[in-house]
C-alpha cells in the first residue's frame, strides 16, 4: 500500500511538472510552425522565380573548357543507356555520393586544411566537403544537357530546424547543394547528405548510399533546407540575374543583346557591379520600386544614356555608378537615400544641376568632379566635410545652395579641389520649394511615383506617393452602419472593386477636412469626418524644433563647440564649448642665418595648424674668418704697415695693423783709397775691387822686382 502510494505521489509530481512545462512547449511549437511556414514561402519564391521567363538552356550548357573532359566523359559513361533525365539524375546523384569522401579530419576536428572544392580536383582525390560534391555533379549533369545550378543556404538534418530560431539565423549560410530542372520543375538534390562516406584520421571510411535527400517536392524539402542564394546566375528574358532570399540582382545584359531603352524588371533589389558599363548603346533606364542599391560601376561609361527614371526607394548608389555618363542630363534619387560612392556621377558633362539627398552627412570624393555644365549645387547641413575633389571642374558653377546657416557651411571643412565651390555665391539657409511632376500615378491599391524638382537650386528627388484606398459607395436597402451590424455592398466609385458586409459594422469612413501643421512652437492637428454619419476625429502632430547638430572641433587658436540649428526655424545655439587647443611645435630646423658673431635661428610649424614659431638657435654663431690685407715692407724713404685682420664673411676689421717706420741707410765713404776718387753707386763698386786686385797683384811682385831691381 505504501508503495502505491510513492508511485501515485511520483506520478502527480511529474504530471505537474509536465503541465507546467506545457506554455513553454507550446511556444516552442508555435515558432517552429512559424519558421517553418516562412522557410518554406521564402524557397518557393525563389524556386518559381522568373520561371516564365528563364531561359533554361542557360544552365544546361556543358562546360567546355579542356579540364572538364574526363568528367563529361564519365558523366556521359553513366547516362548511356538512361532514357529519362530523372534516371540520369539520379545515376550521376548515385555517383558523385558513393565516389565522394566528407573530410572529417578539417571538418570536425581541424587537423587539416580545408580541402579542394574544385570538380577537377575533387573527381581526382574525391576527399572533399558539401561544394565539393554539388560542384563536381552541377558539371557532370550539364554534361549530359541537364539544366542545373549551384545553391547555397542553411541546412538542418533531420527535425532541426526549430534551432534557427529566427529568420536572421536561417540566413547563416552552412552548406551547399544542387537544383536540377527536370519535368518542368525545379528538384533539390544533396549529393553530400545522400553519401555515407567519410575520411577520418586519415583514412577512408564507405558507408551506405541513400537517395533520400533528392528531393521531388517543395514541403519535404523545406523541412531541412532554406535557400539563400543561387551561385549560378540566371538568363531571364534579355538579362543575366543573380537570385539570392534578400537580393535579386540584375548582373547584366545577355549575350548578343543590343540594349537602347531598358526596362529593369520588378523585384529586382539591386543592379550588379558593372552590370551595364561601357553599353553605348543604352539612352534610357527605368528603374522599379523594389530597387534598393545601384552597384559600382553599373552604368559607367554609358555615353549615350540621357535618362534613369523611378528607383524612388534606392538608398544606395555605388562607386562610379554613372561616372563617364556625358549624355546624362538630370540625376534624381530619393530623399531618404543613404549613401553615394566616390565618384558616383564623375564627368557627367551635361548635368546643369548636382544634389544630395537631405539628412545625407558623409560625402565622397570625386563625386561630381568633372561635371563641367553644372551651374547650381545643393547641399544639405548634415555634411561636415566635403573631401579632395568633391566638386572639381564644375567650372560653370554659380550658386551654392546650403540648408543651413552661414556659421555652419563655415565651420565645414574643405579639401583640396574644391575651388567652384569657394568661388559660387552661397544661398544659406535654402528651403526646397518643389513641383510635383507624376510618373506613374496611385490607384486605389498600389502606390504612385512623382518626380519633385525645386524650382531654385534644381534638386530633383523620386517619391513615392501612398496608394488612393478605395472609395466605396454603400448600396441602397443596407442594413448595417458605421457602429450597428448588417449588411450592406460596397461598390469602389473609383475602380468598381465590390466588398460585401454581412453580420458587420461598416466602420467609419473618415476624410480629412482640416489640417493644422505643427510649429516649433506648438502641435498641430488633423479633422476628419465620416464621410457617411459624421463623425469626427482628430489625430494630433506633435510640435517642437527638428535640430540637428554640427560639432566645430577646437584648433590651436580658437574654441571647439558644438551649434545646434532647428531645420524648420532657423534657431540656434551653441553647446559644449571647448578651451583652444594651443599651438604645438615640436620639430624646430635651423634656418642656416647664423651671422659671425650673432646666433641663427630655428623655426617649428604647428603640429595641428600651419602657424610657425622662430626662436634663436644657440651656439651656431660661427665666428670670424679673418685674413691679413694692406701689409706693406718699409722702405729707407717709406714706413711700412703690419696690415689689418679683416673677417672675410662680414667684411669686419677684426684687428688694425701697425705703422713700420722707413729704414734710413748710413753714410758710406766710397772715395776710392787707391785713387782718392769717389766712383759712386753702382759700377763704383767694381771699380773699387778692379783697384784693390791691381794692389794685390803689386804687392805679390814686390819681392820679383826687388830682386831685379
Amino acid at each position: 500500500m505504501k508503495r502505491i502510494s510513492k508511485l501515485l505521489t511520483v506520478f502527480l509530481v511529474i504530471s505537474a511538472i509536465c503541465f507546467s512545462c506545457l506554455p513553454a512547449y507550446a511556444a516552442v511549437f508555435a515558432n517552429w510552425r512559424e519558421i517553418r511556414d516562412y522557410v518554406y514561402k521564402s524557397n518557393k519564391v525563389l524556386w518559381e522565380y522568373g520561371i516564365e521567363d528563364m531561359d533554361i538552356s542557360y544552365l544546361a550548357t556543358p562546360l567546355a573548357d579542356p579540364e572538364y573532359a574526363a568528367i563529361n566523359a564519365k558523366a556521359h559513361e553513366i547516362a548511356d543507356g538512361l532514357t529519362t533525365d530523372m534516371e540520369k539524375a539520379r545515376a550521376i546523384d548515385r555517383f558523385v555520393a558513393e565516389t565522394c569522401y566528407y573530410d572529417y579530419d578539417y571538418y570536425y576536428h581541424g587537423t587539416r586544411p580545408c580541402p579542394p572544392t574544385d570538380p577537377v580536383t575533387v573527381f581526382n582525390e574525391v576527399v572533399t566537403v558539401d561544394a565539393g560534391y554539388a560542384g563536381l555533379m552541377r558539371v557532370m549533369l550539364r554534361a549530359v544537357g541537364i539544366p542545373t545550378r549551384m545553391v547555397t543556404g542553411s541546412a538542418y538534418s533531420g527535425f532541426q530546424l526549430e534551432k534557427a530560431s529566427s529568420a536572421v539565423l536561417l540566413r547563416e549560410s552552412n552548406h551547399c547543394w544542387i537544383e536540377v530542372y527536370i519535368d518542368g520543375e525545379w528538384r533539390s538534390c544533396d549529393p553530400n547528405w545522400d553519401s555515407g562516406n567519410y575520411f577520418e584520421y586519415g583514412e577512408k571510411h564507405s558507408g551506405q548510399y541513400s537517395d533520400y535527400y533528392f528531393y521531388d517536392d517543395l514541403t519535404s524539402f523545406s523541412r531541412s533546407y532554406f535557400i539563400i542564394s543561387y551561385s549560378d546566375e540566371l538568363k531571364i528574358g534579355d538579362f543575366i540575374v543573380s537570385v539570392g532570399v534578400d537580393e535579386k540582382t540584375v548582373c547584366g545584359v545577355a549575350d548578343g543583346v543590343t540594349p537602347t531603352d531598358v526596362v529593369i524588371p520588378e523585384s529586382t533589389t539591386r543592379i550588379g557591379d558593372g552590370a551595364f558599363r561601357d553599353c553605348k548603346t543604352l539612352e534610357s533606364v527605368s528603374l522599379p520600386g523594389t530597387l534598393a542599391s545601384v552597384g559600382s560601376s553599373a552604368f559607367s561609361g554609358c555615353t549615350s544614356l540621357t535618362t534613369v527614371t523611378g528607383g524612388e526607394n534606392v538608398k544606395s548608389v555605388g562607386d562610379h555608378a554613372f561616372s563617364g555618363c556625358g549624355a546624362l542630363t538630370a540625376i534624381t534619387l530619393p530623399a531618404d537615400a543613404e549613401y553615394v560612392g566616390k565618384a558616383a556621377f564623375m564627368d557627367c558633362s551635361s548635368l546643369t544641376a548636382a544634389f544630395l539627398p537631405d539628412g545625407y552627412a558623409d560625402i565622397a570624393a570625386y563625386t561630381f568632379s568633372g561635371c563641367s555644365s553644372v551651374t547650381s549645387m545643393y547641399i544639405p547641413a548634415g555634411i561636415t566635410a566635403i573631401p579632395e575633389y568633391f566638386a572639381d571642374g564644375c567650372d560653370a558653377l554659380t550658386d551654392v545652395y546650403f540648408s543651413g546657416t552661414a556659421a555652419q557651411w563655415n565651420a565645414i571643412s574643405k579639401a583640396e579641389g574644391n575651388e567652384p565651390l569657394l568661388g559660387a555665391a552661397l544661398h544659406a539657409g535654402h528651403e526646397h520649394a518643389f513641383a510635383n511632376t507624376t510618373v506613374k500615378g496611385a490607384t486605389c491599391t498600389e502606390n504612385g511615383s512623382v518626380i519633385r524638382a525645386c524650382r531654385e537650386c534644381g534638386m530633383t528627388v523620386n517619391a513615392e506617393t501612398d496608394a488612393l484606398g478605395h472609395s466605396y459607395e454603400v448600396n441602397d436597402g443596407a442594413t448595417a452602419t458605421c457602429t450597428e451590424a448588417g449588411n450592406a455592398v460596397l461598390t469602389c466609385s473609383v475602380c468598381g472593386d465590390v466588398r460585401e458586409i454581412v453580420g458587420q459594422a461598416l466602420g467609419h469612413d473618415y476624410a480629412l477636412f482640416q489640417r493644422i501643421d505643427a510649429s516649433c512652437d506648438s502641435d498641430g492637428f488633423e479633422n476628419y469626418k465620416c464621410t457617411r454619419c459624421g463623425e469626427n476625429k482628430m489625430n494630433i502632430l506633435p510640435g517642437g524644433h527638428k535640430y540637428s547638430s554640427i560639432t566645430v572641433a577646437p584648433t590651436c587658436a580658437d574654441k571647439g563647440y558644438t551649434l545646434i540649428t532647428c531645420s524648420v526655424c532657423k534657431d540656434e545655439y551653441t553647446d559644449d564649448i571647448r578651451d583652444a587647443l594651443g599651438h604645438s611645435f615640436t620639430n624646430y630646423v635651423y634656418n642656416g642665418d647664423a651671422k659671425c658673431t650673432q646666433d641663427g635661428t630655428e623655426t617649428a610649424v604647428c603640429d595641428r595648424c600651419a602657424e610657425t614659431d622662430t626662436r634663436p638657435a644657440k651656439g651656431t654663431a660661427p665666428g670670424h674668418a679673418t685674413e691679413l690685407v694692406n701689409a706693406k715692407e718699409p722702405t729707407a724713404t717709406e714706413d711700412g704697415y703690419t696690415g689689418d685682420e679683416v673677417c672675410t664673411v662680414c667684411g669686419q676689421t677684426v684687428r688694425t695693423g701697425e705703422i713700420i717706420p722707413a729704414v734710413v741707410e748710413p753714410e758710406i765713404d766710397r772715395t776710392c783709397p787707391y785713387c782718392g776718387e769717389d766712383h759712386g753707386r753702382g759700377v763704383g763698386w767694381i771699380i773699387l775691387l778692379f783697384h784693390t786686385f791691381v794692389q794685390i797683384i803689386r804687392i805679390c811682385l814686390m819681392p820679383v822686382t826687388a830682386l831685379i831691381g
